[in-house]
């Protein structure tokens, strides 16, 4: 006989509040004026580690200015066959540009909606500790 266990968890975000705010934010498709493209570039240019007002920051502004206000990438689909080669010149790490499209590749499949898909994806998983944890359907 399987039975379907339920896990309460609970997490006091008193101390946490600005990662709450961040949290909420994001998933909530806020940042970024709700474009989802630009927020996975945010994650993957931040993770080089680098000064995120000084230096991350105005690239991201500049990738929007030249590729997004322009039309030449209208969201997580066209960005998946883009070549970020061409945008060497704003961002020349590679392994961000990757990750970026990985991430893009991966969400695209999930919804046409780039809003959407975010939410799905996350629907799907719960930060824990730092790690993200893949949520499963209960067994019954």
């Amino acid at each position: 006989m399987h039975s379907a266990y339920k896990i309460k968890i609970s997490i006091n975000f008193n101390n946490l509040k600005e990662l709450k705010r961040l949290c909420d934010c994001f998933l909530n498709t806020d940042r970024w004026s709700g474009n989802v493209l630009l927020m996975i570039i945010d994650a993957a240019f931040t993770s080089v580690g680098l000064n995120y007002f000084q230096v991350v920051l105005p690239k991201i502004k500049e990738f929007k200015k030249e590729f997004v206000r322009s039309g030449k990438i209208t969201g997580l689909s066209s960005f998946c066959h883009f070549d970020y080669k061409k945008a060497f010149y704003i961002w020349k790490n590679e392994r961000s540009w990757q990750v970026a499209k990985e991430i893009a590749q991966y969400l695209s499949t999930l919804s046409k909606d780039d809003k959407n898909s975010l939410r799905i994806w996350e629907k799907m998983h719960l930060l824990i500790n730092g790690k993200m944890i893949r949520l499963e359907k209960s067994k019954v």
